[in-house]
C-alpha cells in the first residue's frame, strides 16, 4: 500500500505516508538484522514463496486429485471463494470513487496472490493464511464501496472460513 501511496503524494498527509511506510522500515530493518546476525539470506525466502504468476496455483490444481476426497472438496470451494472474491472485489472498486491508491494496492495484492508459488499453494491451509490479508483488505475496499456485492459474498466467505475451521479441529 505504501507504493501505491506515493502515486498520490500530494493530496496524502505526511503523517499517513509515514504510517505506510514505517512497516516497510521495520521490516526491512528486521531482514537487516537477521542477515547480519544469523547469516539468513532472505532473498532466499522470497525465492521460495514468489514466483512466476498462476505458476503455482497451476500446480495446485493438478494435484488436487492426489488429495484425500474431503481436502480435495475443501480446497476446491476455498478456491472458488478466492476467485469469486478477488473478481467481484474488482468489480466493485472499479465502478466507484475509491482513491486510486487503494486501487493501486488492490492491484498489488491481487498481483501478489497469483504469483506466490507451489510452496504456499501446498493446501488450504497454507494458502487461506497466506492471503487472509486479501480477504481483509477487500472486504473493508467493499464496505467503502456500499456495494451489494459485499451482502452476499461476505456470507459466502465466512461459511467458507467456518467450514475451514471446523475442518482443522475436527479431522485434521
Amino acid at each position: 500500500m505504501c507504493i501505491a501511496m506515493i502515486t498520490d503524494y500530494k493530496k496524502i498527509n505526511k503523517s499517513v505516508l509515514f504510517a505506510g511506510l514505517l512497516p516497510v522500515l521495520v521490516y526491512g530493518s528486521w531482514q537487516l538484522w537477521l542477515s547480519q546476525n544469523w547469516s539468513d539470506k532472505w532473498i532466499l525466502g522470497i525465492q521460495n514463496n514468489i514466483g512466476v504468476p498462476f505458476l503455482g496455483i497451476i500446480s495446485f490444481v493438478r494435484k488436487l486429485h492426489f488429495l484425500p476426497k474431503t481436502l480435495q472438496f475443501g480446497s476446491v470451494i476455498e478456491l472458488i471463494l478466492v476467485i469469486t472474491f478477488i473478481v467481484f472485489t474488482t468489480i466493485s472498486i472499479r465502478k466507484t470513487s475509491i482513491p486510486k491508491f487503494l486501487k493501486i494496492s488492490w492491484l498489488l495484492y491481487c498481483m501478489l496472490v497469483v504469483s506466490l508459488t507451489s510452496t504456499v499453494w501446498v493446501e488450504d491451509i497454507a494458502f487461506m493464511r497466506a492471503i487472509s490479508e486479501l480477504f481483509t483488505v477487500g472486504t473493508i475496499l467493499l464496505i467503502y464501496t456500499n456495494s451489494n456485492i459485499f451482502r452476499y459474498i461476505l456470507p459466502f466467505g465466512m461459511i467458507v472460513w467456518f467450514y475451514m475451521c471446523i475442518d482443522i479441529i475436527k479431522f485434521r
